[in-house]
């Protein structure tokens, strides 16, 4: 399956949510470029970036990335 159209079957997934936010023009078009250059789509491009971003700004101590602990 092409990995451009399967992006909307994260939508009904209850692991994933959705974010949102502005950002210069100039930025958005370079990020668009960068992105089809990789072949990559902008959710996983956000989630990469994201990704990089948590691991340099919260405390060492912080486990992120385990799975949450549900009740049941």
């Amino acid at each position: 399956m092409d990995r451009m159209t399967n992006e909307r079957g994260k939508r009904g997934r209850e692991d994933y949510t959705q974010i949102s936010g502005y950002i210069p023009k100039r930025l958005a078009k370079a990020f668009r470029i960068a992105r089809a250059a990789r072949e990559i789509t902008q959710s996983e491009a956000l989630e990469e970036i994201i990704q990089e971003w948590v691991k340099r700004n919260l405390p060492a101590n912080f486990e992120w990335d385990r799975e949450e602990e549900r009740d049941t």
